[in-house]
């Protein structure tokens, strides 16, 4: 999601500098910059493919395994083993 955030940011930096010429873009022009950034990159399709990249969507049983939990075994012992002598 960020990169097509960014790539559409400097494509509406670029057009605003060619409709604009010999002027800065201010902190006063930049919400209406980013907006329609915003609006192209956080779609639906861009979002969904984001969790699709990170392999949470669609949901995947087969993700993780019982292996990939075996660290966490130490925070499962009871408070009477805290209390014995080493």
């Amino acid at each position: 999601m960020i990169g097509p955030f960014t790539t559409k940011v400097a494509q509406k930096q670029n057009s605003w500098l060619l409709n604009n010429t010999r002027q800065k873009i201010s902190i006063h022009n930049l919400p209406g910059i980013s907006r329609d950034a915003f609006d192209h990159s956080c779609s639906r399709g861009n979002i969904t493919a984001g969790f699709k990249e990170m392999g949470v969507w669609p949901f995947d049983t087969t993700l993780c395994t019982d292996e990939d939990f075996e660290s966490s075994a130490m925070t499962e012992w009871s408070a009477t083993n805290n209390n014995q002598a080493v």
